[in-house]
């Protein structure tokens, strides 16, 4: 045990280490700000994220503690001991498990902030972290494995950057997903984790650590005891078969079974996804505020918008709420994004065809001017200048403008967006 703390120093050290193994995971949790507070998920995901840096200090500090072992000579003095693999990969285990302890630290942090702040939480998911952890570990036993080789303290930032280039080389594809550990740009709604991702990304990692270990010192490995030669025998074959004769899955979520929603009663309902609900209350009451001008006029809404699910069908007989992620993880919406779902009162499916030749070019210039018209009406905006091209029609009373509002409605509400014509 004093061996032990030598190789991480004195516990204000190792408590130094946590500090810094801390800073550097918050560095890519915090990279989007505090954005992910709108999904419980999108916490986790974001929190797991944190190994992208995290794991290449692990690997530096791993380095370092291992050039300090080689060094010192301890190598040939664990070959004589009872275990000398047992003590050779202890001050990994040590590493390990000062940054998972980070990791823990980090994860809790997000998922918690995000309950705090009304997402609904999903703890069954945590087991997600323990695949991170095993990314973690490879990431320690690969500085390990440079630091036991080299026994050079210069090889530490280069180990870093060297790790941190592996989570690059995943990130675009050039090698398998082993080194992503989350970060999704997202929302998470409607979506869960992917088993088979994280069981192909477990088995590999296990694998990598196992190689690298073994490799860092292979005189004690073979006088190890048999079991361990086994054990780490079966974790580098399962990796190596895996890599072979497995293709990498190509998604790491995939959308749930059954979903839940959330809704605000009102003319009309406005429901979101119960796992990213955060601005509902507010976009309902704006929604709500601004259909009133819509009623004046005559237009006929319909009883409900529904914010659907990534790859979801939207439901025929409720209008679609069009709200970017940022919206949607947002505690407030303006009134814009609520007045731009207000019009858009059915799923035409030309709004999602391939074909941009689907969506006719005067829907732009219509939406715009139906979508500034409530604004005006609720005074969240101004009318034209005199120099507008509609000038004429905006400097119609109100009551003169609602024939337009109506026929542009009733052309959204059944999807003839052929049919929209600009006021005159």
């Amino acid at each position: 045990m004093r061996m032990r703390s030598e190789w991480l120093g004195s516990p204000l050290v190792r408590l130094g280490l946590l500090v810094a193994l801390l800073a550097a995971g918050l560095v890519p949790v915090m990279s989007r700000g505090g954005q992910w507070l709108g999904s419980w998920k999108l916490a986790l995901d974001w929190g797991t994220s944190s190994v992208i840096l995290l794991g290449p200090v692990a690997a530096g500090i791993a380095c370092g503690v291992y050039a300090r072992i080689h060094r010192a000579g301890l190598a040939d003095l664990l070959g004589q001991a009872v275990r000398p693999w047992r003590g050779w990969v202890t001050p990994a285990l040590a590493v390990w498990g000062l940054a998972g302890t980070a990791l823990l630290l980090l994860c809790g942090f997000t998922t918690t902030a995000a309950w705090l702040a009304g997402a609904t939480a999903y703890p069954h998911l945590w087991w997600v972290v323990l695949p991170a952890l095993l990314v973690l570990g490879a990431q320690v036993a690969l500085g390990g494995l440079v630091g036991g080789l080299t026994g050079r303290y210069w090889a530490v930032p280069w180990v870093a950057v060297g790790t941190f280039v592996l989570f690059i080389l995943t990130s675009i594809g050039v090698i398998p997903v082993v080194f992503d550990t989350g970060g999704a740009t997202g929302t998470l709604a409607g979506q869960t984790y992917s088993p088979p991702w994280f069981a192909f990304q477990s088995v590999v990692a296990v694998g990598v650590a196992a190689t690298a270990m073994t490799v860092s010192n292979r005189e004690l490995f073979r006088v190890s005891p048999l079991p361990w030669k086994l054990g780490t025998g079966a974790a580098a074959g399962a990796a190596a078969l895996t890599l072979v004769f497995v293709d990498a899955p190509l998604e790491r979520y995939e959308p749930v079974r059954s979903i839940g929603y959330e809704c605000r009663d009102g003319r009309p309902r406005v429901c979101m996804t119960e796992d990213a609900r955060r601005p509902l209350d507010d976009l309902a009451t704006k929604m709500q505020r601004l259909a009133g001008a819509l009623e004046a006029a005559g237009a006929h809404l319909p009883d409900r918008f529904v914010h659907a699910r990534p790859g979801s069908t939207p439901a025929p007989d409720a209008g679609v709420l069009r709200l970017f992620v940022d919206e949607v993880l947002a505690e407030r919406v303006g009134y814009p994004a609520a007045a731009e779902s207000l019009t858009t009162p059915a799923p035409c499916a030309a709004y999602s065809s391939d074909d941009p030749r689907d969506l006719p070019e005067t829907w732009f210039a219509v939406n715009a001017t139906l979508v500034r018209w409530l604004l005006v009406q609720e005074g969240e905006e101004s009318v034209p200048s005199g120099d507008h091209p509609m000038a004429d029609w905006w400097a119609l009373p109100v009551e003169q403008q609602y024939a337009w509002v109506r026929a542009t409605y009733s052309a959204l509400r059944d999807c003839r967006l052929r049919d929209l014509r600009l006021p005159r």
